[in-house]
């Protein structure tokens, strides 16, 4: 398995040769190894950083006030109905409000001790006193462990560059704990786009997937707020009994936020283990479906499987890089569209990816935005790059664009204290779903595709997981299709009640 999975996975791995080389991973696999068979100081290290940092949310820190966020979007969308050019200025109370010099001190003082934990004396032998212990197992958790270690470590870096407004020190601390772009992700980015500039919408016709057309109609017609969605989640937490409440202290809750800007699992957060729904959110039954899919039986169930499995791939230990996370919520998406509306896999957006590039490349806000509504300007009306936009844009459809832009904008310069982007970088998580999505593929082709529903797992850890042997049986939350069971138990008998 490790020699399937290294080329196509990031290599975090040796970033740290002082913890990946202290040994050679072995064809004997290695019994799955649970944190409390390792010794009593890997699991006290672990259980030190889950106090220090258990409740730190990145995405909480780097999101901007809510009233900052609506002042500005309507500034940016002005100056662009006038040819004008205008960088937004975000307010971020939040991470103001925090101090991490006692943590940032504790972490550094826990990555010593991690460090140490894998010496032995030999008094028979002094020359070999302080070498590194061969043990597979407190190998794997020690190298887990450290790259937590480093990810709080860039956190506390994060919040200090947002409060000194340095940002050097914000680039620095989100490229440690998101990848950015390279050529081929960027090629397959650009790939993408162009056929979609082209493509005719799909032909849902009768006979493909387990809905009839009426049902499917029924489906997309159907409209639900932040408190149905609210409810729809709730069920299907309930169904895998990882609804979090006062009588089952297991999983997670739902909170619709007015801060909120998507639908986000979040294992670490002010809140707890916690989804959230913007407030003024709103969708139909298809999107909601694709949701239940993606975020409740993907996201939520493989972070209980890796809190329960391994304590350090989920809940209070989760790292924040998420991008076979992002791939295993989209393979959800892709099975059920499927499954039920009877629509091809066509792989997930580009335009994140296309807005990281252009922010990596020193691009402004507002040159960012203008890039983002000229490509959803292209998609809709089927004008493909180098072709020329009409100029009787009818305002629906720009309208769309403009608010689609602004959303995938927002969302790469999240953490920016200035917008000109004088340091040229990006907030890169969100293209987690275009790379999660070429790894979690290459996962399935091969068979493997439950290591990636085991735990939130950075890329290059599969190098050591190659040595355990993980299989389907041994996840503590298998998969139920509670989606397809949603569509059919709940949404399905009210279009029998309306005829």
């Amino acid at each position: 398995m490790s020699e399937q999975l290294a080329p196509i996975v990031a290599n975090y791995l040796a970033k740290e040769q002082s913890i990946q080389n202290e040994g050679q991973p072995v064809a004997e696999k290695l019994p799955l190894p649970t944190i409390d068979q390792m010794p009593e100081e890997i699991q006290d290290i672990a259980m030190e950083i889950a106090e220090v940092s258990g409740n730190w949310n990145p995405v909480e820190i780097y999101t901007a006030d809510s009233e900052s966020v609506a002042q500005e979007k309507e500034k940016v969308f002005g100056a662009f109905d006038k040819g004008e050019e205008y960088n937004p200025s975000l307010t971020y109370s939040y991470a103001n409000s925090l101090d991490f010099s006692t943590s940032r001190q504790t972490l550094k003082e826990l990555m010593h001790k991690l460090r140490s934990t894998g010496q032995k004396s030999k008094p028979d032998d002094k020359e070999r006193m302080g070498e590194l212990s061969l043990e597979r197992g407190p190998r794997l958790f020690r190298a887990a462990l450290y790259f937590k270690l480093k990810d709080d470590l860039a956190t506390c870096d994060l919040v200090d560059g947002i409060k000194a407004r340095d940002e050097g020190k914000i680039a620095t601390a989100l490229k440690m704990k998101y990848a950015g772009t390279d050529e081929s992700l960027v090629a397959l980015a650009e790939d993408v786009f162009q056929r979609m500039t082209i493509e005719k919408p799909i032909d849902e016709s009768e006979g493909k997937g387990l809905l009839t057309l009426e049902q499917k109609k029924f489906i997309k017609d159907m409209r639900f707020d932040a408190m149905g969605i609210k409810d729809a989640f709730e069920w299907a937490l309930n169904e895998y009994g990882i609804l979090r409440t006062d009588d089952n202290p297991r999983g997670y809750k739902v909170k619709i936020d007015k801060n909120a800007t998507s639908i986000d699992v979040r294992d670490k957060s002010i809140e707890g283990a916690t989804v959230f729904v913007p407030e003024d959110r709103e969708m139909d039954g298809k999107t909601l479906l694709e949701l239940i899919a993606h975020e409740i039986e993907r996201h939520a169930v493989s972070s209980v499987n890796g809190w329960e499995m391994f304590r350090v791939g989920g809940g209070q230990l989760k790292i924040d890089e998420e991008a076979q996370y992002e791939g295993l919520g989209l393979r959800g998406e892709s099975d059920l569209n499927k499954n039920l509306f009877g629509i091809e896999d066509s792989g997930p957006l580009p335009y994140y990816t296309l807005a990281v590039k252009k922010a990596e490349e020193g691009s402004s806000f507002f040159e960012i935005f203008k890039d983002q509504v000229d490509r959803r300007l292209r998609v809709a009306l089927k004008k493909p790059l180098g072709t020329e936009l009409p100029a009787d844009i009818d305002k629906k459809t720009m309208d769309a664009a403009k608010r689609t832009a602004w959303l995938s904008t927002y969302r790469v310069m999240r953490g920016h204290t200035d917008m000109t982007n004088s340091k040229s970088f990006a907030m890169a998580k969100d293209i987690g779903y275009l790379r999660g999505y070429q790894i979690d593929q290459q996962f399935k082709e091969r068979g493997l595709g439950y290591l990636n529903e085991t735990a939130v797992i950075a890329s290059g850890a599969m190098q050591l997981l190659a040595e355990v042997d993980i299989s389907e049986d041994k996840l503590p939350i298998k998969f139920k299709d509670v989606a397809t069971k949603y569509c059919l138990e709940v949404l399905l008998p009210q279009m029998e009640q309306a005829a």
